[in-house]
């Protein structure tokens, strides 16, 4: 993804922003500790974001990673299609998102340029 370019998606999307990137691997680290043996899709974001996707066996979850540091995580209920939302922003405390994505002893990363 460091090679997009602005206009990457021929709709005039930001390049991916490299800090968000380097954030964004750390997330994934930390998913593939936490949640063994599945598949963590990493898709660009228009506005220069990242967004994360992976599954569990009663959830599909996204995280999206903003360039301004705010994370973004969706929760859609297999069985139901219920879906839960959470926003994190630039300077929040990370525990509630290390809540949501499982607790354990691995910390969340911090956001870009802390």
């Amino acid at each position: 993804m460091r090679g997009l370019a602005p206009n990457w998606d021929g709709y005039k999307a930001d390049a991916p922003v490299p800090a968000v990137l380097d954030r964004a691997k750390e997330f994934v680290a930390i998913l593939e500790a936490r949640f063994p043996g599945r598949t963590i899709l990493v898709y660009p974001g228009r506005a220069g974001g990242v967004q994360l996707e992976w599954e569990d066996d009663g959830f599909e979850h996204e995280l999206e990673l903003d360039p301004d540091g705010s994370l973004g995580l969706l929760h859609v209920e297999k069985a139901t299609g219920a879906m839960r939302t959470e926003r994190f922003g630039a300077g929040d405390d990370l525990s509630r998102l290390d809540a949501a994505l499982g607790g354990s002893s691995v910390a969340c990363p911090s956001e870009p340029g802390a």
